[in-house]
């Protein structure tokens, strides 16, 4: 019987290995000069969505609120004295220290 041996190789060869880190500096090199390309001063292209967005928006009426809506509008966006009083933020009642009872203590007695 003859035993005939396969040689399997699990590197790429010298040759594909250039071949390969060729197609990838040429990828970067063309994607690198892709970037440069673009002006930073112009600004982006618009997406779809947002043109889409803006035509709409053209197409609708403008929008007008009642005189009495008005008048609520501007009376709930006044500032109260409440508003601008810093010592009515502050914390009433709070303890110096934290005190651990038996029953936080306990675990027997958690469910």
């Amino acid at each position: 019987m003859k035993i005939t041996k396969r040689y399997n190789r699990k590197l790429p060869s010298p040759l594909e290995l250039s071949f390969y880190l060729f197609a990838v500096i040429a990828f970067c090199v063309i994607n690198w000069i892709l970037l440069k390309a673009v002006n930073p001063e112009q600004p982006a292209p618009k997406s779809f969505e947002s043109m889409v967005v803006e035509a709409m928006l053209d197409e609708l009426p403008p929008v007008t609120l009642p005189a009495d809506k008005m008048l609520t509008i501007k009376q709930t966006s006044k500032l109260e004295p409440w508003m601008l009083n810093y010592g009515v933020f502050s914390l009433f009642d709070t303890e110096d220290e934290i005190v651990l009872e038996d029953w936080m203590i306990n675990t027997s007695t958690w469910y």
